[in-house]
Formats: structure tokens, C-alpha cells, sequence
């Protein structure tokens, strides 16, 4: 197993696969040890699901899955989401399909 290196910058990479059913892979590198905040939104902007809420990371690879579950647990709708994560120094979103 290659170990990666420690990026220099903040990203938020891709979900894997995409479109998704019935999980997909949430991918970040941080730069500098961060709160990091993940959640799913749907497309009005409502939320659906916290993954990370002001968790302190270390610099690296950081990775975890969604499994189409929103915040009680109740399977989401078909249809495209955002994922969004947040630190304090970075923002970024990137579009999601869970498919049925």
C-alpha cells in the first residue's frame, strides 16, 4: 500500500462512484490540521445528513462514505445532492446522484 503524501492545499475530490447506490466514497485532503464540517444537502439547500460536525483532523488524506441516509436515518430520495465541506480556512461543494 503506496502511503500518499500531504498535499499542500485543501480539496475536495469527487464522490466515488458517481452516481451512487447505495454508498459513495467522500474524499478531502487537509493541509493543516482543521475543524472539518461534512454535510449532505439536497438541491434547495436543506440539509439531510451531518457526517462531520467541528471534528479536529490532522493533515492528510481523509476519507468516509454516505450511505443515502439522512440525519434520522430514513433512506433520501432519488436525485441530486451536495456535499459539502467546510473548515476554517476552506469551502468547497461537490454534486452527488443517488439513483434508486
Amino acid at each position: 500500500m503506496k502511503l500518499r503524501e500531504v498535499q499542500s492545499k485543501f480539496y475536495l475530490y469527487p464522490c466515488v462512484p458517481n452516481p451512487f447506490n447505495p454508498k459513495t466514497l467522500i474524499s478531502y485532503d487537509l493541509p493543516i490540521t482543521s475543524q472539518a464540517y461534512v454535510s449532505i444537502y439536497d438541491v434547495f439547500g436543506r440539509l439531510v445528513r451531518t457526517l462531520k460536525q467541528g471534528v479536529y483532523e490532522t493533515p492528510g488524506y481523509k476519507s468516509m462514505e454516505w450511505d443515502g441516509l439522512d440525519n434520522s436515518n430514513t433512506p433520501a430520495a432519488a436525485g441530486v445532492y451536495l456535499v459539502c465541506l467546510k473548515t476554517e480556512h476552506f469551502k468547497s461543494t461537490v454534486r452527488v446522484m443517488l439513483i434508486k
